[in-house]
């Protein structure tokens, strides 16, 4: 199998053009027909902070803690530069969590049971992706959450798998 190369532009980086790489050559392996979308978000994953409320004169407004705003524009933003796809009909969704290691943490350790919580680090992703990946988070029907440690020498991230039913 021969690697494509791929011009990368200069406001993007070698580890974002070699994910995207990676997410196109995973795509076209999966041959079953059903659209999917996969790729990886680099960054350390952040939970959906609780919503914020402010008066606003005669008017309470709702808004996203600033932390759980910055992820899910880098989410859309990375998203959007692996050319992920907008799906149609019922989904099934994998999220893999990988959570940076403390370096006082022993290695027999393998699953992250600390905070944040799996179902808000979740929302968040699943959030930022609508509109993006699908058109409303109602069409998702069934989903497989994962949290771990990255292994040594790798970024923390989340591994996205998205697909038709």
């Amino acid at each position: 199998m021969t690697v494509p190369t791929v011009a990368i532009p200069s406001t993007m980086t070698s580890t974002t053009a070699s994910v995207m790489l990676y997410a196109d050559t995973k795509r076209r392996r999966r041959g079953r027909g059903m659209k999917s979308n996969e790729f990886i978000i680099l960054g350390n994953p952040i939970a959906q902070g609780r919503p914020r409320f402010a008066r606003r004169g005669n008017f309470v407004v709702t808004y996203d803690p600033e932390k759980s705003k910055e992820w899910k524009n880098e989410i859309i933003r990375q998203a959007v530069a692996q050319k992920a796809e907008v799906l149609e009909g019922a989904l099934r969704v994998e999220l893999m969590f990988r959570m940076k290691r403390p370096k006082s943490l022993p290695k027999k350790v393998k699953y992250h049971i600390k905070k944040p919580d799996l179902d808000n680090l979740a929302k968040a992703v699943l959030d930022a992706l609508s509109g993006i990946c699908y058109n409303d988070d109602s069409q998702i029907v069934s989903m497989g959450l994962f949290k771990s440690y990255v292994v040594d020498g790798q970024a923390p991230c989340v591994d996205i798998e998205i697909e038709e039913v």
